[in-house]
């Protein structure tokens, strides 16, 4: 006598409630670091690029083989520490944006031999939402 098996197995514990979604493989790597040798990561601190959605603490992710163009963030080497800004372009001259210390926005010229103080444009960026535990007690 033959009876019949099902094929889904019963489950022991708590189902999952994505067992049943239709599933893809994303690689991070291959999204937001094409070219590896090329990638490098930046935490950003400060407040003058609020409007372009960079916040305190987000992790930049910088492509230093790419070439900026017009709305692409920057990092370049300034005195003694990185700088972010937003790089503009128009009618054949380039600016760096950012907020100043009154919030309000600021354009200036890139400082002379900008190509060689040019660390990256940044392709992506990364940002925790929620903290660890230890930094809840912490705080």
């Amino acid at each position: 006598m033959k009876l019949a098996l099902l094929k889904r197995p019963a489950l022991a514990s708590f189902p999952s409630p994505a067992a049943d979604l239709p599933t893809d493989e994303l690689d991070l790597h291959q999204l937001l670091c094409p070219d590896r040798m090329a990638t490098f990561f930046l935490r950003a601190r400060g407040d003058a690029l609020i409007d372009c959605g960079i916040l305190d603490g987000d992790l930049l992710i910088l492509n230093k083989g790419l070439t900026p163009r017009h709305g692409d963030l920057v990092v370049y080497w300034q005195d003694s520490g990185f700088v972010v800004r937003l790089w503009r372009q128009s009618a054949g001259r380039s600016w760096l944006g950012h907020r100043n210390a009154q919030q309000q926005w600021q354009d200036e010229p890139p400082p002379a031999h900008f190509d060689a103080l040019l660390w990256g444009v940044v392709v992506g960026m990364a940002r925790q939402l929620r903290r660890r535990q230890e930094q809840d007690h912490a705080a």
